[in-house]
């Protein structure tokens, strides 16, 4: 499959159709809104679920790594999600709100002390072999955990590093405004996506727990108006569970360069073309169930000291899950290699990640344990690793006790964040 390339035009041309198709959509006589006078707002067509959790939080291990930062108490946090979605006929509304407050920010000017937003809404539409989804939302592309091979359509939020991306991926994400449509044809379900908004990557708040001091703080930024397309195609082989992928956008994690204006001396934020192509595909074997992710970056750019190079890039991982009675297994490794990077930067044209979870559960399943450990070498190794005890006090309510530990290196990609290392005890209420 080729890459989809698309200047300006071609991209204003688009949302054009795309506006189009959706006027068109609701205004045909086959698929027109529900009348006033019907059904369609009664108690029934709606639905609501969510939760609320406390959390206590304590430093512990190298507390010394970085002598010269003051550590304050994490304190405890409070967050909540609640999804309310309405259904009627062949129409539909989601939402997601979350809120979230962390005590150790609180007599801070850090924007991170609270949140709170309404972190996905769209519009749905379908029938027997069309779908159509406009708002803002998340697509998640791949068969891999953790790692982003494929997973290229919504940006991570960093604030926190990877900690709530563990705990709950679509928290971890940033959602889009998005048209997605899908069809559905025979055994083949085709997926198409246009993103109408640049959405970075973010970052910790300088003087928080996760600053990262590589990102500048003052840089200009890039405001271009920038459209992602994206192509999805799934199938099955026998038993094997397979998808194409083809992505023309822009890469969310901003590269920089530092450029003189008359006497000053000015950081300059840009965000990049990147075009992929990709397979994934999962297969049960006779122990599990055996899944790859397979991805070529025929534009990709990377930095390169004070400033940054085009490369193109090769990406694979392999999974495994395991399911033996109470015991699941999940084990994943990676591999990347950049071309046409300058030969001062060896050290990143080839970078190796490892994961591997595992997850016991006791006493008629209301007490699990797991242990997710991932594995870095980008510069020097590094680490993280998250244990938890969880108990299921009643269905619907849940105590955990947790330790979270970042290992490696200070220039290393786990290792900056060797101070952060913590427990924490929750309860959390669901509804």
């Amino acid at each position: 499959m080729a890459g989809i390339i698309a200047d300006s035009s071609t991209m204003n041309a688009f949302r054009s159709g795309f506006s189009l198709l959706i006027t068109l959509l609701i205004s045909s006589p086959a698929t027109a809104m529900p009348a006033a006078d019907d059904d369609a707002f009664n108690s029934e067509n709606f639905s609501t679920k969510g939760f609320a959790r406390i959390e206590k939080l304590e430093r512990v291990g190298n507390t010394d790594a970085f002598e010269e930062k003051s550590q304050s108490p994490l304190g405890f946090n409070i967050d909540g999600k609640f999804e309310l979605d309405w259904a009627y006929e062949n129409f539909s509304i989601d939402t997601i709100s979350y809120g979230k407050y962390r005590s150790q920010y609180r007599n801070s000017d850090s924007d991170m002390e609270s949140e709170l937003e309404v972190r996905e809404w769209f519009f749905g539409y379908g029938n027997e072999s069309w779908q159509y989804r406009l708002g803002k939302q998340q697509v998640a592309w791949g068969k891999g955990d953790y790692f982003r091979i494929i997973d290229v359509i919504n940006p991570l939020n960093l604030t926190e590093s990877l900690i709530p991306y563990l705990d709950d991926y679509s928290l971890g994400r940033i959602p889009r405004e998005m048209l997605v449509i899908e069809h559905f044809q025979d055994n083949v379900e085709y997926q198409f996506i246009s993103a109408f908004k640049t959405q970075r990557t973010e970052f910790a708040e300088p003087g928080t727990n996760f600053e990262n001091e590589a990102i500048p703080n003052n840089s200009i930024k890039d405001d271009s108006n920038n459209i992602d397309l994206a192509l999805r195609i799934r199938f099955f082989v026998d038993s094997t569970d397979i998808d194409i992928y083809t992505f023309s956008g822009y890469n969310p994690d901003p590269l920089f360069t530092i450029e003189e204006n008359n006497t000053q001396i000015l950081t300059q934020e840009h965000l990049e073309k990147r075009n992929v192509i990709a397979l994934s595909f999962a297969r049960p074997i006779s122990f599990g169930v055996l899944r790859s992710d397979i991805a070529y970056y025929l534009d990709e750019a990377v930095q390169s000291g004070n400033g940054f190079e085009n490369v193109s890039k090769f990406a694979a991982l392999v999974g495994i899950d395991i399911q033996e009675d109470e015991w699941s297994y999940n084990l994943q490794a990676t591999t990347t290699q950049i071309f046409g990077q300058s030969n001062q930067f060896d050290a990143q044209k080839n970078i190796n990640s490892a994961s591997a979870a595992i997850q016991k559960e006791w006493s008629r399943q209301r007490l699990m344990s797991s242990l997710v450990w991932l594995y870095n070498d980008l510069n020097r190794s590094s680490n993280i690793l998250k244990y938890n005890v969880r108990y299921d006090w009643r269905s619907d309510s849940q105590f955990e006790l947790g330790v979270i530990v970042f290992d490696g290196p200070m220039s290393s990609l786990y290792g900056i964040y060797d101070d952060q290392d913590r427990v924490y005890l929750n309860f959390k209420q669901s509804f």
